[in-house]
């Protein structure tokens, strides 16, 4: 098991590699369709990745859409990768050997990340709202963090996991239960 502080810093390269890359995939609204040049979002710029975008032709839907599904992806993949991180430290246990310790602050955030990474990795990664265990990870997340859609939970077909609202909060919660963790276990 590595010691809380390098743990937490595998966490921020991470969280580093997944901005680098979703600095290059960024979530783009309809408004771009027909755009050739523009800029990174405002999200991205304000943590030092400014990345400006030449495509050398107009941008259609089609296009749109890929860059919003390989940004999708990503989060999904950091998902994936942090709760590893987690299980392989023994932070926490893998799903069928225990339950995640409620007693220790930021559990509530590790259960979802375990519960998404188990959705992601074990499925397509589509959310299907006709299934009962979906549709309620689904809303749990939407109303954990409060997250404004443009879907209603029965039109969607992913899981809402935008970087800002939901990547990034869910690991700042995982850093503070590694810690609280460790603050537990030397008591």
């Amino acid at each position: 098991m590595e010691k809380p502080e390098i743990l937490i810093e595998q966490i921020n390269i991470q969280f580093e590699y997944l901005l680098s890359l979703r600095a290059l995939f960024p979530y783009m609204n309809d408004s771009l369709i027909g755009e050739s040049i523009f800029r990174t979002a405002p999200y991205y710029r304000n943590k030092e990745f400014d990345v400006h975008f030449n495509f050398g032709r107009k941008l259609a839907q089609e296009d749109i859409d890929r860059i919003i599904s390989i940004g999708h992806w990503a989060n999904q993949n950091y998902i994936i990768r942090i709760c590893s991180l987690l299980e392989a430290n023994k932070i926490i246990p893998k799903e069928n050997e225990g339950k995640i310790d409620q007693t220790i602050d930021g559990w509530e955030e590790v259960d979802l990340v375990r519960r998404l990474r188990n959705q992601f990795a074990h499925s397509s990664g589509k959310y299907d709202f006709k299934e009962p265990k979906e549709k309620k990870l689904y809303e749990r997340i939407v109303i954990h963090f409060n997250v404004s859609l443009a879907k209603a939970s029965s039109e969607a077909t992913e899981f809402p996991i935008p970087i800002d609202t939901v990547i990034e909060p869910l690991t700042e919660s995982c850093k503070k239960y590694i810690k609280n963790y460790f603050i537990k276990k030397s008591v």
